[in-house]
């Protein structure tokens, strides 16, 4: 099971304001479909209620939690990570995406196989979630791409895969 985590973050490693992402980048939004669809989402209980109950279409959605009892038609809950991923292989799924919120990705980052970043070049003084410190050197950057604020997307921003090195 090759297991990912895509994640936009900012400069301050903000990643987001009361329960919404603290910008506005559309593109970042077509980036995040693009690496999710059709494979299993895991996120955490807050992140999935900051999602006001919609599952993402397209793609089967874990939800990890100790306490929640029910969840739309086409989903899952989970107790761990673990679990989470035993869940996706079973329903014979190749790779699954971790896509938050902070503690999960904490403990997801040791298990990844593949890290998409999106580096927003912004602070977010305000911000409320941020993405854990973490350590890059397991990784290498095997792609990155540029791109300059335009009338859609309100900051700089650079797309990043880390993949963690062979061996």
């Amino acid at each position: 099971m090759q297991l990912s985590i895509v994640v936009a973050v900012a400069e301050d490693r903000a990643i987001g304001r009361n329960g919404v992402l603290p910008w506005r980048l559309p593109s970042d939004l077509q980036y995040f479909k693009e690496q999710t669809m059709g494979k299993p989402v895991i996120m955490g209980r807050r992140t999935w209620e900051e999602r006001k109950g919609k599952p993402l279409k397209g793609r089967l959605n874990i939800v990890l939690s100790r306490t929640l009892k029910e969840v739309p038609e086409g989903m899952l809950i989970c107790h761990d990570l673990h679990d989470a991923l035993t869940a996706a292989e079973m329903r014979d799924f190749g790779q699954a995406a971790v896509i938050g919120g902070a503690s999960l990705f904490a403990e997801a980052v040791p298990k990844a196989d593949i890290l998409h970043i999106t580096r927003v070049h912004t602070r977010v003084p305000d911000a409320d979630t941020f993405f854990p410190e973490i350590d890059l050197s397991p990784f290498e950057l095997a792609w990155e791409e540029r791109h300059q604020a335009d009338e859609r997307n309100e900051h700089d921003y650079t797309f990043q895969r880390w993949e963690r090195k062979k061996g």
